[in-house]
């Protein structure tokens, strides 16, 4: 995880690897994931009570399966390719007991199929929420 927070401009990032094999039979182990990233940067403004982050989401290609996934509809090898995602997280904290959030995942409406999933991923999403706290 790298991040970098000044008084108004925040930079975050994330990169996620995992590897697994069984070395007895030389051999992936199922259900590893692909290679994800997340990159973001963020704007606060009136001394961070607004703030606005666009996103990125980098999924990398599949390219390692166990041998037990052969004729499994959600693991296709060869047809799992990598994806980008872009998203806008977006919020106001007028006070420490109350905060409006809004997140806009899926900016482009891109297709794209999660490792392991039997479905494609959902198209644009659009969350907003608020909170009070006592």
């Amino acid at each position: 995880h790298l991040f970098f927070e000044g008084d108004a401009l925040g930079f975050h990032a994330n990169f996620t690897y995992t590897r697994g094999d069984d070395l007895k039979n030389d051999v992936p182990i199922g259900r590893i994931p692909p290679v994800f990233s997340e990159v973001s940067m963020r704007y606060s403004a009136m001394y961070g009570k607004v703030y606005i982050e666009p996103y990125m989401n980098i999924v990398g290609r599949q390219d390692q399966y166990a041998p037990g996934v052969s004729g499994d509809p959600r693991f296709t090898p060869g047809d799992a390719p990598g994806y980008v995602l872009f998203g806008l997280r977006t919020g106001w904290t007028p006070n420490r007991n109350f905060r409006l959030s809004l997140n806009i995942q899926n900016i482009g409406n891109r297709s794209y199929h999660p490792m392991g999933s039997g479905t494609f991923g959902t198209g644009t999403n659009v969350a907003f929420t608020a909170e009070l706290k006592w």
